[in-house]
């Protein structure tokens, strides 16, 4: 099977002291990029063969590889089953735990969250709009709303 991916951004603002925006967009730096993949094979057209799309991840754009908490599968245990079906590794043969290891050692540690919120927050998202595949979402960063997607600037 050919394993393709196709990328959907979500962009969610990160509304949070010493996070700024100027008039109407905020800038990209001051978001979050969720990026969802699809670990099957892509149709005619762009469409993933997939009833499903997997999370690939929840980035902070502002930062990278931050200093912070190793991983602990003990911690997100709860959410396993979860992650197995939802964020899978679809790239590579190196397994889950080594894809979620990279995934909050790049991006989850730069989050500003624990790491159980981060990858609950993650699934959530993805949950509420992996239907929406062909749209790019803006989520206040306090409270999730939506937000017009100029306010995630260009991500």
């Amino acid at each position: 099977m050919l394993r393709s991916l196709v990328v959907v951004a979500i962009c969610l603002t990160a509304v949070a002291s010493g996070h700024t925006s100027t008039g109407n967009t905020t800038a990209p730096s001051n978001t979050y990029l969720m990026r969802l993949q699809c670990c099957g094979t892509i149709a005619p057209g762009g469409k993933c063969t997939k009833a499903k799309h997997d999370l690939h991840g929840l980035w902070p754009n502002w930062a990278q590889s931050c200093t912070g908490p190793a991983f602990s599968e003990a911690l997100i245990k709860d959410l396993i089953p979860q992650m197995n079906l939802y964020w899978p590794s679809c790239v590579g043969g190196n397994g889950n735990i080594a894809f979620w290891t990279h995934e909050w050692t790049k991006h989850g540690t730069c989050s500003g969250m624990k790491q159980h919120t981060y990858f609950e927050t993650a699934l959530r998202l993805r949950s509420q709009h992996a239907s929406n595949i062909s749209n790019d979402f803006c989520f206040a960063r306090a409270d999730f709303a939506l937000l017009p997607l100029d306010n995630c600037g260009k991500p």
